[in-house]
């Protein structure tokens, strides 16, 4: 066999093993109230617990969403809500307020998602460019991803020993203190005190937290008709908001923590947890199951009463922020609180490299395999009395920067100086036994091109792939 078809019959083999390729893989706290139906109502009314985390110098900034839904003409079932979080502090390293309409910038791009969107680019416009093979996107439905100062206050004695009031702030109709207890059955009573029907398996809950430096922000509505103006809505026939009141605490913490385990009080409710990390975080265990990373790369101006969370930057953006999702079958199943800690993955600076230079790799890669490609494709095809120089074949490649039409017309006017118009003498010898020749030495030489260069370029894809995940 000579090396001239040795060539060909890897060439083929490779090429269409790693054309099936890209194919094969790019395919917290809780609130009670009073009800005659349940000692339960759902922090928000799609069921779903949304915070905002940033963490500074030792010092967790959290904004948590204090929402409450409610049927309409039937405001007044809102009036006894109770709702507490702890938090894993001593109380003198504690702060409390009550925020308004804080949210995060949310705009940010997917980084996994967008990293999957860049590999299908990059597939889809080498298999178009060639043009024949365009029918193949048909499959790209199938190119989907596989199924993220502290302030002092006085100190006041609850009626019972067992809980000890400290910093308190009434604002916008709410009130929301800090406070210790001793015993899991004092705080089950301090928040009967105030209204809320709990159930019993509560105070187990809460002696969870007791001995171990845990403090607890509770949060009622003190006065409902300053609180529903506050959220807009003052009609007693509106059973909505236009504006969301949140509790922002802060409190020192060697590492980031959300509260789960009194969430499983809501017993069978479904509850969806959306926690939003203004930088790049793993669970402290390791891992990122549902943490997902996002983008941002716009910079936005900081409103100054939100400054503090951002720790008194005036800017946010050009960084990575950090989504948890979590769903659990039912709130029940939440049985250990969330732990994370700062930190990527490993791959994330990767990523973002190649979403913010896909286009430069992208146009190199497509120039330099079409080059590499059309020399290739020349030395397979024509025999050396014919074949033009290496550098002509070279720069013929680049003509495929005009998809393979350009390539073909550039290169019907290089092959009509190198071949001869006379057949050669095997071409000569097939006609004579019957056999026609259906293509010429042009016609192979652009089908060698177009096989070699999807091999080059889905294999890089391929590769990238791998590199980047």
């Amino acid at each position: 066999m000579s090396t001239q078809n040795t060539i060909k019959i890897s060439v083929c083999c490779l090429v269409l093993l790693v054309i099936t390729l890209p194919f094969m893989g790019f395919s917290d706290g809780v609130l009670f109230k009073t009800t005659k139906d349940s000692p339960y109502f759902s922090m928000m009314r799609e069921n779903k617990q949304v915070a905002y985390i940033n963490y500074e110098d030792g010092i967790q900034h959290m904004i948590i969403s204090v929402v409450t839904g409610f049927e309409p003409g039937k405001e007044e079932d809102i009036k006894d809500i109770v709702w507490i979080f702890p938090v894993p502090a001593k109380p003198e390293d504690v702060s409390i307020d009550i925020v308004k309409d804080f949210k995060m910038f949310h705009e940010g791009i997917n980084i996994g998602n967008k990293v999957m969107e860049n590999m299908r680019w990059w597939a889809g416009l080498t298999i178009t460019s060639q043009i024949f093979p365009t029918p193949l996107l048909l499959l790209f439905p199938l190119l989907r991803p596989r199924s993220m100062e502290l302030k002092g206050s006085g100190i006041s004695l609850d009626v019972s020993s067992s809980i000890t009031e400290y910093m308190s702030v009434n604002k916008m109709g709410l009130t929301t203190k800090i406070i210790t207890a001793t015993d899991g059955n004092a705080l089950y009573d301090y928040i009967k005190e105030r209204g809320a029907d709990i159930p019993e398996e509560a105070k187990g809950t809460f002696q969870a937290y007791i001995g171990k430096h845990y403090s607890f922000v509770v949060t009622w509505i003190e006065n409902l008709d300053e609180y529903l103006k506050n959220i807009g809505s003052t009609n007693k026939k509106i059973g909505y908001s236009n504006h969301t009141l949140q509790v922002y605490v802060k409190f020192k913490t060697d590492e980031i923590y959300y509260p789960m385990l009194l969430t499983s009080l809501y017993g069978q409710e479904i509850i969806e947890i959306l926690l939003y990390f203004a930088k790049p975080v793993v669970f402290s265990s390791g891992g990122e199951k549902n943490l997902s990373y996002f983008y941002l790369k716009n910079k936005h101006k900081v409103s100054p009463e939100h400054s503090s969370f951002y720790g008194g930057k005036e800017y946010y953006g050009n960084c990575v922020y950090t989504l948890y999702t979590g769903v659990s079958n039912y709130a029940s199943d939440m049985k250990n609180d969330l732990w994370f800690k700062i930190g990527k993955p490993k791959n994330l600076d990767k990523n973002i490299f190649f979403i913010r230079h896909f286009w430069i790799l992208f146009i190199l890669c497509y120039v330099f395999f079409s080059t590499i490609s059309s020399f290739l494709a020349g030395h397979i095809v024509f025999d050396k009395e014919i074949r033009p120089t290496s550098k002509g074949l070279l720069v013929l490649g680049f003509s495929n920067c005009l998809t393979l039409i350009g390539l073909v017309l550039a290169g019907n006017r290089i092959f009509k100086k190198n071949t001869p118009v006379e057949p050669t003498e095997p071409d000569s010898e097939l006609k004579k036994e019957g056999l026609a020749v259906s293509i010429n030495s042009a016609r192979k030489f652009y089908v060698w091109f177009s096989f070699i260069f999807m091999f080059f370029m889905l294999l890089s894809a391929f590769v990238l792939r791998k590199f980047l995940f």
